[in-house]
């Protein structure tokens, strides 16, 4: 039971990224997406992921729900054509969980106020992480694992979409891919993640004009690990959609409602070892903009 619970530990930074995925300048019925905000402008952005997990050893299930509520505070240090810079400040952090052998919850506080810089492209690109290593290391002991600065990078690494090269008119699409590694138990898995999104319509949302885009995505983690001193190869796959809403005249990303389920299984074939395991997240993200 305790190598089920070690196995599934790392999934929430991983997927949270992934699940967690802009300006529209319009110009005869086609918009010219992008990320474009005057230096001194500011929006804050809280993110709600809840999480199903389910994994099976040895005839043994296991199924846990927990919820994570993260709040973070954005300042536009300078901007130009290219995009961008950005300094987040971490104002709220909370995690919520039914597992049964978890009597200690997370003590966030030592994160709450810490800052960190990065630039945005105008397309949606996040680089130059500054001052991630400066975060704390904090324990979550229901996942028997840490946050550490490689998991807070791959957690808002994919927040925001990536936007379409030209222009795009109502009910066309475009696709990207992304791929990164992430360290994992005593190990390293390979994250990709190929993305299509279609434009459907100019609506309003929190009394801001905004463009509503639908999008699909599938998600491939493969790599290994070690857990409970056994080698083991790890191979998740899964698909998710969501709904995107940008502020097309603020030139930022407002919400994002999606869902998505993955499914795989870590082995070890020397030992004949399965151990199926099953994900489904709902993730729930809104902006607030000056």
């Amino acid at each position: 039971m305790r190598k089920a619970r070690i196995l599934a530990s790392f999934l929430v930074y991983l997927i949270i990224a992934v699940n967690m995925h802009s300006s529209a300048i319009k110009a005869a019925d086609k918009y010219k997406l992008q990320y474009k905000m005057d230096k001194g402008m500011k929006f804050d952005m809280k993110i709600s992921l809840k999480h199903r997990n389910q994994r099976n050893i040895m005839g043994n299930e296991l199924i846990t729900n927990s919820v994570d509520m993260i709040e973070y505070g954005f300042d536009v240090v300078s901007a130009g054509v290219d995009g961008l810079e950005l300094e987040l400040e971490y104002k709220g952090r909370a995690r919520d969980t039914d597992d049964s052998m978890s009597r200690v919850g997370t003590d966030f506080s030592p994160l709450i106020g810490k800052k960190v810089r990065m630039f945005l492209s105008s397309k949606g690109e996040l680089s130059g992480f500054e001052k991630f290593e400066h975060l704390p290391v904090i324990e979550i002991p229901d996942q028997q694992s840490s946050l550490t600065k490689d998991h807070y990078i791959i957690e808002i690494k994919n927040i925001f979409p990536e936007l379409p090269d030209g222009h795009i008119g109502l009910g066309e699409s475009w696709s990207y891919s992304r791929q990164y590694d992430a360290p994992v138990q005593e190990g390293n898995v390979t994250v990709r993640l190929h993305v299509t999104y279609t434009l459907l319509e100019e609506t309003r949302r929190n009394g801001h004009d905004c463009l509503k885009i639908a999008g699909k995505y599938a998600i491939d983690i493969a790599g290994g690990l070690i857990a409970g001193g056994m080698d083991l190869a790890l191979t998740l796959k899964g698909e998710g959609s969501e709904v995107v809403y940008f502020a097309w005249k603020k030139g930022m990303l407002l919400g994002i409602e999606s869902t998505s389920v993955v499914e795989g299984a870590a082995e070890n074939e020397e030992l004949e070892l399965s151990m199926p395991m099953r994900h489904e997240y709902q993730t729930a993200l809104s902006v607030e903009l000056d």
